[in-house]
């Protein structure tokens, strides 16, 4: 097993050189791993045929967090660290994909039943550690959007990534081998990550509110679909935590159903209005790191079995 982790570190890193030394890590790129990590301990896990791959699926990811890591690395060495993920105030809500990278990883190893349980738990100390400098980083940022005006006017979904981080804490934790979150750290957590949406969703909105409704449509972020994941992944994190929590459960996924269904009216408005201005290829077939949200929401909109 350990022979096809390394293999697998190698191709990555292969691929990373014949895509040239220049190629740099997104700081949204934790996302990708984050989509593979659902893929596997969700949709794999109900398909007989595919679940015998799962494992070697799950040990995939640490190879694509082992390559992600060095290109992060490579920019702490060669000192853009700060400028390439750092200095945008809302940008930088993307490092939070790092979290859920992690902790995803985490779920995906335990759900395929990996061998590897110190990996598991020194995955999700990496995880905390990270969120606890990534909730210093969100309450900084939060103060240089609000004395920003042009920034405020910026702002869109990928800034509820702070929700999505700390819910993810809970679900790898309560995923763990006898749950090493209590029922009220996993509250704590759930209601710190639900005021980070609150606040979020209250700047999303005052962004709205600067913009005309056909600018608004047309451009329109990919990242806004995480207005309804995070409220999906909460209510999952929900789930993981307790099942006396049902009635609030129930409200929550009744929520992110209302809200999935509004935020898929205004993006099948922008497919429509992008494709007609600039043609199928270049209106919606251009990927960007940002696409990779869907993924998210999509699968966090089920809970876990």
């Amino acid at each position: 097993m350990l022979l096809f982790f390394i293999s697998i570190t190698l191709i990555i890193f292969a691929i990373r050189a014949m895509a040239g030394l220049k190629a740099k890590g997104h700081s949204s790129d934790g996302s990708i791993v984050m989509a593979a990590g659902i893929l596997i301990s969700g949709a794999l896990q109900k398909l007989p045929s595919f679940s015998s791959i799962s494992y070697y699926a799950a040990l995939s990811l640490l190879g694509l967090i082992a390559w992600l890591s060095a290109e992060y690395l490579g920019d702490a060495f060669d000192h853009t660290f700060y400028q390439r993920h750092l200095s945008d105030p809302i940008g930088s809500f993307a490092l939070g994909t790092w979290i859920a990278a992690l902790s995803v990883t985490v779920v995906s190893l335990i759900r395929t039943e990996s061998p590897f349980h110190s990996v598991e738990i020194f995955l999700y100390i990496l995880a905390v550690i990270l969120a606890a400098a990534f909730i210093c980083l969100v309450i900084w940022n939060y103060y240089r959007i609000l004395r920003t005006p042009a920034k405020l006017k910026d702002t869109h979904g990928i800034i509820l990534l702070a929700c999505v981080a700390i819910q993810s804490i809970v679900i790898a934790g309560n995923s763990l081998t006898n749950q090493i979150l209590s029922l009220k750290l996993s509250i704590s957590l759930i209601m710190i990550g639900g005021f980070f949406y609150l606040t979020g969703f209250s700047l999303i909105l005052a962004s709205i509110r600067t913009k005309k409704i056909n600018r608004l449509l047309h451009d329109w972020p990919n990242t806004n679909t995480i207005i309804h994941g995070a409220i999906s992944i909460t209510g999952l994190a929900m789930v993981t935590s307790s099942p006396k929590l049902g009635d609030l459960i129930a409200f929550v996924w009744f929520l992110a159903l209302s809200v999935l269904m509004i935020v898929e009216i205004f993006v099948g408005i922008r497919a429509y209005k992008r494709i007609k201005s600039y043609g199928w290829m270049r209106g919606i077939f251009t990927y960007h790191p940002s696409q990779w949200a869907r993924n998210l929401r999509s699968a966090c909109s089920w809970p876990l079995p």
